[in-house]
């Protein structure tokens, strides 16, 4: 079998969405035909995600807290965590970043106990804070 043949004629019939849709049948889609609704995804692809995003999290604090990999593990890991919920609207915590930067630990927390995210995420948010804090998981 010609993999490459299949996956372009595939690609043709099915289409290639990066993006979720709803085929025809609607039936949650993404990629070239993956049905969503009935098939989810394997752990293989899971992982794959998982990685990507991770990857995509140390990019956006590189950019936001350029000595981040300088920190001790548990602020390191908080931070990414952030980074990974938030995505690029980690960028609007201007304070908590400014503490974070000159760091000032406390203020930092504390920047962060007091925003509407905290409030969104459970039991999230006060382990963050503890974190980011103390430096201590």
């Amino acid at each position: 079998m010609n993999f490459q043949k299949l996956r372009a004629t595939l690609a043709d019939a099915e289409g290639a969405y990066l993006s979720l849709y709803k085929d025809t049948t609607d039936n949650w889609t993404i990629g070239i035909g993956h049905n969503l609704s009935s098939k989810g995804i394997s752990k293989g692809v899971l992982e794959m995600m998982f990685a990507e995003d991770v990857r995509d999290a140390q990019a956006t604090l590189t950019h936001l807290v350029p000595d981040w990999r300088n920190l001790n593990e548990p602020r390191q890991n908080a931070l990414v965590e952030l980074a990974f919920n938030m995505g690029p609207r980690l960028r609007g915590f201007v304070h908590m970043l400014t503490a974070v930067n000159s760091g000032r630990w406390d203020r930092a927390a504390d920047e962060l106990q007091d925003s509407l995210w905290f409030k969104q995420v459970g039991r999230r948010g006060p382990r963050l804070v503890s974190v980011i804090r103390t430096g201590i998981d």
